[in-house]
């Protein structure tokens, strides 16, 4: 069974979905070079790893992936602590993206605090999180932080709003969502027409907005509905 959300994973920027800011700041990264640690925090389905991936990708970083709800063991960020002491192939510098981070306990995050300044010259962290007041606050300090949430729906309400951070507006948004789904819809092999997608994505909001906070659902939902119509 086809998943568009996982099969066709963005492979470039411009295939996400992001506010201008957010998107103008990954770009410039990924371009130069010219970063240092970062937290990449937002709900579920926001993009954080997607984007640590192209990051790591379009750069010339050597790009190491941990998967830290997997395996949160003191033990094993000791090893990736001690991983950041050796050269790399080709002296490139290192990226590595700590997945899920808010799962490692705040006792062992500590490990990283004097790795992150001492190893800066050859070794960048990229920590992906779905609540950064998990992340103890050395770290934070020590990193530039990318909010990935593009709003939320506030309680006991059904509508969306947007994060006051957002530079954009709701229906520009929308469009944003409307613009992606195209594309993965595309490569899945449906060429929807405006008026189409237009009703699918009405349905899918109407009644709960939630969708829109998340993009990974919202294309789920589409995918579903496409299905649904061709079975």
């Amino acid at each position: 069974m086809i998943n568009w959300s996982f099969d066709y994973r963005p492979k470039s920027f411009d295939d996400m979905a992001l506010y201008p800011l957010l998107r103008k700041r990954l770009e410039f990264y990924a371009k130069t070079g010219d970063f240092s640690h970062l937290i990449l925090t937002g709900d579920t389905g926001v993009g954080k790893t997607t984007a640590a991936r192209i990051l790591g990708n379009l750069s010339s970083f050597s790009t190491i992936e941990e998967d830290c709800a997997k395996d949160n063991s003191k033990a094993r960020m000791l090893r990736v602590a001690k991983g950041t002491t050796t050269g790399t192939l080709f002296g490139t510098k290192r990226l590595i993206i700590m997945d899920e981070f808010h799962e490692i306990p705040l006792s062992a995050q500590k490990i990283f605090n004097k790795t992150m300044e001492d190893n800066n010259y050859n070794t960048i962290f990229v920590f992906c999180v779905n609540d950064i007041n998990k992340v103890a606050d050395p770290i934070v300090s020590r990193c530039l932080t990318l909010n990935f949430d593009i709003g939320h729906i506030p309680k006991n309400k059904k509508h969306f709003v947007l994060n006051s951070y957002v530079d954009m507006t709701k229906k520009e948004w929308i469009e944003e969502l409307l613009r992606i789904t195209r594309i993965v819809a595309e490569r899945a092999g449906n060429k929807l027409s405006d008026n189409h997608l237009n009703d699918i994505m009405i349905r899918t909001y109407t009644d709960n907005e939630f969708y829109l906070t998340d993009c990974r659902r919202f294309i789920r939902s589409v995918e579903e509905q496409i299905k649904m119509e061709t079975t």
